[in-house]
């Protein structure tokens, strides 16, 4: 225990150390590509474009570490703020909408036409759900389709991520959460990858007082469900419960 607590902490050490320099080597990228030093042809550009994506997937892998780090330590923080999760997922899904086209595929969405306040930590549950909807892109072939939905119960609410693409070996299936984890297929469709997105997701779920679990057949698609209670119990903030407003719609 104590050599596994070590090693857990030297990664977290080096992780920390390198965020800094590759956030440098980014701006670095960003500056060439832009022609802030002078005009690039375009090969040279595409050079560094290349790069910069690379070191764009070398600060997410540090990022997820971190967050890692911090979770396993218990010093993840969560501010529970009552907030439309309707508008947050729709706003969600117009952010993905320039990503999804760019492989030919299409969002759909399934909210409630009012108003579903509950209370949950924006920047963790966003990262969660960016990891499912990135994912859900990342597996469909072209021309496929993605669906996100949201289902709201008397004590709780349900999200659903649905795609239509490579889904999960059945062998694969009950290590899909542990730490660094991918499936053979999921590492031929898309090599880069940390295997960190889905213990991240299931942590943020399980923080909420929530769960997430998911539903999948190989070659014909996955959906991802994320479960959250109305309301947060806290012995600082006492109940934060959810309270009827007006009614909104939604389309994309």
């Amino acid at each position: 225990e104590f050599i596994s607590q070590s090693k857990s902490d030297l990664v977290a050490v080096v992780a920390h150390q390198l965020r800094t320099p590759l956030t440098g080597v980014k701006w670095i990228f960003t500056s060439l590509v832009g022609g802030d030093y002078g005009p690039v042809n375009e090969e040279q550009k595409k050079l560094l474009e290349q790069g910069s994506e690379t070191n764009e997937d070398l600060l997410d892998l540090v990022d997820d570490i971190l967050d890692v780090s911090r979770i396993e330590e218990g010093r993840v923080e969560y501010k529970f703020e009552m907030t439309d999760l309707a508008a947050f997922i729709h706003s969600l899904a117009i952010y993905f909408t320039a990503q999804a086209k760019e492989k030919n595929i299409s969002i759909a969405l399934d909210l409630p036409k009012e108003k579903v306040d509950v209370a949950f930590d924006q920047k963790r549950l966003r990262l969660a759900m960016n990891n499912l909807i990135e994912n859900a892109i990342a597996y469909s072939k072209s021309g496929g389709s993605i669906g996100i939905s949201l289902t709201k119960e008397p004590e709780r609410v349900t999200i659903a991520v649905r795609d239509s693409g490579i889904g999960i070996p059945s062998h694969a299936q009950t290590k899909l959460f542990d730490k660094f984890f991918r499936a053979e297929n999921a590492i031929r469709v898309r090599t880069r990858g940390t295997g960190l997105g889905l213990f991240l997701a299931k942590s943020i779920a399980e923080s909420h007082g929530g769960s997430i679990r998911f539903e999948s057949v190989e070659n014909k698609g996955t959906t991802f469900f994320i479960t959250l209670p109305l309301t947060q119990k806290s012995k600082d903030r006492g109940t934060l419960a959810a309270t009827p407003t007006e009614s909104h719609v939604y389309g994309m």
